[in-house]
């Protein structure tokens, strides 16, 4: 259909658009949509931008990528808990995985990459879509997981066994999974480790596969959060963290390093 936004769109196009606002709310937080009221909210969104503080971009950009998946025919999402009790089947409704992966006949080492989220959404979108385009390019199967922020851990925990049991569907090596937290992702990154990667999964449906990565990448620390004073342990071998000045997600010298080392299974 050719479909695409622009900011001569309206926020009514966009939010009332069948085609992208079911998946909308994983990608943007909707309650800053929910803040402009009329005439705001049918205003082209150039024109809105001038008179209200609004990140129009950001909610173009991703009711694009939206469309774009549904035309080239490609998975947007991936559920990660299908089986949790019907009460709190809402609350993780949007912990779900977005595939980046190149066509590749053989199996492939996978990340899984973790920015973050706040009021169910993604933190730090378009940084996580470019580090994972750049990641499935260097040859490892990439995948951005929305994680709750009270559940943190175990949502992680749970996708790292959810690759690993999906891993021949999927395309990818079971035993080369790592994780790259970035900013406040990192906090719950690290209670995999507290828990050895054992945390109960709550359906059972993955009983007896390890949610512990094979290694975790720290970028992006938070400034509250004390790195090295927190990563003291007989787990050390296995975590990684970004000494470079960084600001955010990149696929930089450091991670390209990192992403050699994964592939080569040194």
């Amino acid at each position: 259909m050719n479909e695409r936004f622009t900011l001569d769109s309206t926020l009514i196009d966009i939010v009332e658009n069948e085609r992208v606002n079911r998946k909308l709310p994983i990608f943007f937080d909707m309650q800053l949509c929910e803040q402009v009221k009329w005439p705001f909210d049918k205003m082209k969104l150039r024109h809105m931008m001038k008179l209200i503080r609004f990140p129009a971009q950001e909610l173009v950009d991703a009711s694009n990528f939206i469309i774009e998946r549904r035309e080239a025919g490609e998975r947007i999402t991936i559920p990660v808990w299908r089986d949790l009790p019907e009460e709190e089947m809402d609350a993780a409704k949007n912990v779900v995985l977005i595939p980046f992966t190149r066509e590749a006949e053989e199996a492939l080492p996978a990340v899984l990459i973790c920015p973050g989220g706040e009021n169910g959404h993604l933190k730090w979108v378009p940084e996580s879509m470019k580090a994972a385009a750049g990641i499935a390019q260097e040859g490892c199967r990439a995948f951005i997981l929305n994680i709750r922020t009270d559940c943190g851990a175990m949502d992680m925990m749970r996708a790292v066994r959810f690759l690993r049991a999906n891993c021949r569907k999927l395309g990818i090596i079971p035993e080369k999974v790592a994780v790259l937290a970035c900013h406040e992702a990192c906090i719950p990154a690290l209670g995999i480790y507290r828990h050895d990667g054992n945390m109960e999964d709550v359906t059972h449906r993955y009983d007896g596969i390890q949610g512990e990565p094979d290694e975790l990448w720290m970028m992006a620390i938070p400034e509250k959060m004390s790195a090295d004073g927190m990563l003291c342990g007989d787990f050390d071998e296995k975590i990684y963290v970004c000494r470079e000045e960084t600001g955010g997600i990149s696929c930089g010298p450091w991670l390209e390093g990192r992403l050699n080392v994964l592939k080569k299974g040194d």
